[in-house]
């Protein structure tokens, strides 16, 4: 068991890292200037609403999985072939409205495995993918998160990626729709786009 001074210790060594992710990606609030090719898959010029999109040009917060002792509830999720599970639990902290997380999963192995995160903004339902791996996707802030993928049987996370909620950059690029803006390179879907390209508009399946 660790000491209350390391938890402590662990907690604060948290907060500053997502507070330093957080700050980045803020930091990195997409103006006309910068080029559609650095900074986004397709120019939010031609995106039909805002969206969540990926954010490579950051350090994501590492996973600290440990093991520890303990019963998995009978509650908890079990994987595909029935082999595996995992167990969340979410606690809303009042005084400033973020959540302390911890995920538990049972890998047929005597400890489990443990992932504490003690402030977060949110945390979306993990899923399974398949028998082994899963998903996890974490918010930091209101804008900012990080997914995750976990081998259970491996016990690492084998792909993760920060992301960002696209709001403040679909709404500047509408500058794009103005003539002085419109030639811009930024204002391409992409950067070889030719001239009066746009996506197709996405179809929805009844």
């Amino acid at each position: 068991m660790k000491s209350l001074a390391a938890n402590i210790c662990d907690k604060r060594h948290h907060r500053n890292t997502v507070a330093k992710l957080t700050a980045t990606l803020l930091s990195l609030v997409p103006t006309l200037a910068l080029s559609a090719q650095t900074a986004f898959h397709t120019s939010p010029a031609c995106w039909t609403e805002p969206r969540v999109h990926s954010e490579v040009r950051v350090n994501d917060v590492e996973l600290n999985i440990q093991h520890t002792d303990g019963n998995m509830p009978h509650e908890s999720v079990l994987s595909p072939n029935h082999a595996y599970s995992f167990f969340l639990i979410e606690e809303v902290i009042p005084e400033n409205g973020t959540s302390r997380v911890e995920i538990t999963i049972y890998n047929e192995r005597p400890q489990l495995l443990h992932i504490a995160l003690p402030s977060v903004r949110g945390i979306a339902q993990p899923q399974w993918i398949n028998e082994n791996l899963l998903s996890v996707r974490i918010w930091w802030g209101r804008i900012a998160g990080s997914d995750y993928i976990i081998d259970v049987e491996r016990e690492v996370v084998v792909i993760q990626q920060a992301f960002v909620y696209g709001a403040n950059a679909f709404q500047q690029f509408k500058q794009c729709e103005s003539p002085e803006w419109s030639e811009s390179e930024a204002c391409k879907c992409y950067p070889q786009a030719p001239d009066g390209w746009k996506p197709l508009a996405p179809v929805l399946h009844k």
